[in-house]
């Protein structure tokens, strides 16, 4: 047997005095088995990459933190242009209808975009502006 290396994560950080908490996880080679993580976390891993794995508190998503920063600002998330290439941007994806996965998105994420555009490394951002707001 191989001994797989894996590390795991732990950050704790203050946000407008709330604390946040996120743990990672970082593996080199093969599958990642999480074993009597609570039940209070979601998980998502990704074996393809585990990179793109993440396990954080329930209730914390990037739709929750876009819905919260919508109040803020007295707007509406259906009013942003939302970018995303992970499985977190799913459910983004599917409650929201501008959106726009990066080509080098996962599978889920491409399925779920109003417009797929070029990669990070291909200026996808500026790619997709361009393109949705007619500035060639």
């Amino acid at each position: 047997n191989n001994p797989r290396k894996v590390s795991v994560g732990y950050r704790r950080f203050r946000l407008k005095n709330e604390v946040c908490e996120r743990i990672f996880i970082c593996c080199k080679t093969g599958d990642v088995k999480l074993k009597n993580i609570s039940v209070n976390y979601n998980i998502v891993i990704d074996n393809n990459n585990v990179s793109r794995s993440i396990i954080m508190p329930l209730g914390v998503s990037k739709f929750n933190a876009l819905s919260r920063l919508c109040k803020i600002l007295g707007d509406i998330p259906e009013n942003f242009l939302y970018f995303g290439d992970s499985y977190n941007d799913v459910e983004v994806f599917e409650k929201i209808k501008n959106t726009v996965a990066m080509g080098n998105s996962v599978e889920e994420v491409k399925k779920a975009a109003a417009f797929i555009t070029e990669t990070n490394d291909n200026d996808g951002i500026s790619f997709a502006i361009k393109e949705l707001f007619g500035l060639k």
